[in-house]
């Protein structure tokens, strides 16, 4: 009897959650990545209200639109109950403006290509390494990325600006809003003991914007401190340590192999 391999399916959606931001749209990921790369039929924008759904209808008339709760976590959380499991989902911030790849030893970056082949090839890969959570390199630092392995299936942080998922609706608890790409890329671990990450890949975009402007909220320091004291507390195990950025901000070092009792 021949080998059978298991077929992975083309057919991923992306989704955008955008609140009040139809400007910062247009000119970012709409006119970089979703124009750039030809993935108007594959994406959805996720609107919140009926000033959104005109202002975004104007600049963007080819995307299709679907109504969700108001509030960042509230979206994602509507979107993994919205899609069957296994469902191939990207969820995509609205203000990416490159996606890059480094050839090491060569720390010089290249603009991707073909973003569909890139996705198609980490779903494939995903699935064959038995990982339901994909990302990139979570910051545009080659010269750290040429220092990673091509591929990791350890607990590694997927920045959620660009996130693969095999939708298995886990969803993310609201005390941590501030956190959920941390929680998600824990949650995602806890089930499956691996998430994939492709280190040489990247992507451009804002975090924490001062700005008026920045979507879902800006995070002031006292606001982030708070969280990632009881994120930390929630998910201790899988934390190594925590740093506090000059601006205010703050992210965590995971525990690539934390123990199988945790």
């Amino acid at each position: 009897m021949k080998n059978r391999t298991r077929k992975v399916s083309h057919d991923y959606a992306i989704v955008i959650p955008t609140y009040q931001r139809a400007d910062v749209f247009f000119k970012k990921t709409y006119t970089r990545i979703i124009q750039r790369y030809n993935l108007a039929h594959k994406t959805l924008l996720l609107i919140q209200c009926d000033e959104d759904e005109a202002a975004y209808h104007k600049c963007a008339p080819n995307l299709k639109q679907l109504r969700t709760p108001k509030g960042l976590l509230r979206t994602v959380n509507y979107v993994a109950e919205y899609y069957p499991k296994n469902k191939h989902i990207i969820i995509m911030h609205d203000d990416i403006t490159r996606m890059l790849y480094i050839k090491p030893p060569s720390a010089q970056r290249t603009t991707v290509e073909n973003a569909d082949q890139l996705f198609c090839t980490m779903f494939k890969l995903m699935v064959q390494h038995h990982c339901n959570l994909g990302g990139f390199y979570p910051t545009n630092y080659p010269l750290a990325m040429v220092r990673q392995p091509t591929i990791t299936t350890d607990l590694r942080f997927i920045h959620d600006p660009i996130t693969l998922m095999r939708n298995q609706k886990l969803l993310l608890n609201k005390r941590f809003a501030n956190k959920m790409d941390f929680e998600r890329t824990i949650q995602y671990y806890k089930q499956d003991k691996r998430v994939f990450r492709f280190n040489h890949y990247t992507f451009c975009t804002a975090y924490n914007p001062k700005t008026s402007t920045g979507g879902f909220g800006y995070r002031n320091p006292q606001d982030e401190q708070r969280a990632s004291e009881a994120f930390h507390k929630e998910y201790g195990p899988y934390i190594s340590r925590m740093i506090t950025h000059k601006n205010g901000s703050t992210s965590f070092v995971l525990v690539k192999a934390p123990s199988d009792d945790v």
